[in-house]
């Protein structure tokens, strides 16, 4: 699990980029 400290940050920033167009994005975004 050595590369999940990087990983965190990395993938709710992508998130938060596709969910501006991918409304499926939105519904697997955490509160």
């Amino acid at each position: 699990l050595g590369w999940a400290w990087w990983l965190t940050p990395v993938i709710p920033a992508l998130w938060e980029a596709e969910a501006g167009g991918s409304p499926e994005f939105t519904s697997l975004r955490p509160a």
